[in-house]
């Protein structure tokens, strides 16, 4: 910060200092350009001083529509205070850091004081901008969050009711294996909300919550409906949205089956550069003419465009083996370090 408000001050008086030589230069005058330099730098300098408590001055007295009668008239009689500073102590050190005395004390007093009303307000300006910009962040990040959690609202009931709805099937008709899938329903659902907190989770806790729904469909649908997961070792860390995966399996499963409960589906995990690509594909019926997404795959959609914005991919197109494949493809960063228990 230190560095950034001397180097600045110090542009500002080298232009300063290249428009007095050419403005002088088109009058006759031989002074050079490098003596013109150091006569303006003190003065800058001593303005990059006074910056510090100029900054303080304006983070401690905010300029609002319900105080500006009485901020506005304090910051007026500050830059006026520094003015006078700026003026008295250049004239003090004037003789030891320059070759020559050219500051007028009566001149300078007054003729200067528009000009140091002006950079005392500009400053002032600047801060409350960049507060007002960093305020306007803050509440478009709380929205977002805001958004997020009610997706992700809309996700948690839609997906526990399908699955709940497939465990009922499996209580008529295998009493034993109906109770397996609600020990894992269990497992999942803690799971879910351990990770509620999260915008992401790493893509090997997320893989390991899909394996857990993946036992329940198992065992609702037998060995006639198969899954693989392929994930390269170097994806394993990175970040994806919690419960991204599972609303597009069961996509497959509900959608995508050709015949009763038989088929397969496979999800892949790679990366290229800093992207990560997740593909969801199944070997079923494929999309038909009147396609129209669900619950799921809307929510999905909403959540990965309110994380992401613009610098993501979510691609529904029919898969090489006829059925329908899901590509996301999403900025490779690494998992947040608190992780969800899977």
């Amino acid at each position: 910060m230190v560095a950034l408000v001397f180097l600045g001050w110090t542009l500002y008086g080298v232009l300063t200092a290249n428009i007095h030589y050419v403005f002088g230069r088109s009058l006759g005058m031989k002074e050079s350009f490098w003596r013109l330099v150091r006569f303006e730098l003190p003065e800058d300098w001593l303005w990059a001083l006074l910056t510090f408590p100029i900054l303080a001055a304006a983070h401690r007295l905010p300029v609002t529509r319900a105080n500006w009668t009485k901020r506005v008239p304090t910051h007026l009689a500050l830059a006026t205070l520094v003015h006078f500073l700026r003026v008295g102590v250049l004239w003090l050190i004037e003789p030891y850091v320059r070759e020559q005395r050219g500051l007028q004390m009566p001149f300078a007093l007054v003729g200067t004081i528009l000009l140091d009303g002006f950079i005392y307000v500009a400053i002032v300006a600047v801060v409350h901008a960049a507060s007002a910009q960093g305020q306007a962040l803050r509440f478009r990040n709380e929205l977002l969050e805001a958004e997020l959690r009610l997706l992700r609202m809309q996700l948690q009931p839609h997906f526990l009711f399908n699955t709940l709805n497939a465990v009922s099937e499996l209580a008529r008709s295998d009493p034993e294996r109906a109770e397996q899938a609600l020990v894992r329903l269990g497992d999942l659902l803690r799971w879910s909300l351990q990770s509620s907190r999260l915008r992401e989770v790493a893509l090997q806790d997320e893989l390991a919550a899909l394996e857990t729904y993946l036992e329940i469909q198992r065992l609702r649908h037998g060995d006639g409906l198969t899954f693989r997961i392929e994930a390269n070792p170097d994806t394993m860390e990175l970040a994806v949205p919690s419960l991204l995966l599972q609303p597009l399996v069961e996509n497959s499963i509900r959608h995508g089956l050709r015949s009763g409960s038989r088929g397969k589906i496979s999800i892949r995990a790679g990366r290229e550069q800093q992207t990560l690509r997740l593909v969801v594909e199944d070997d079923g019926r494929g999309l038909s003419s009147g396609f129209r997404e669900g619950t799921g795959l809307r929510t999905t959609r909403a959540r990965l465009i309110g994380l992401y914005g613009g610098s993501h991919t979510f691609r529904i197109q029919p898969a090489p083996t006829g059925g329908t494949m899901i590509e996301i493809e999403l900025p490779a960063r690494p998992a947040p370090v608190v992780r969800a228990a899977s």
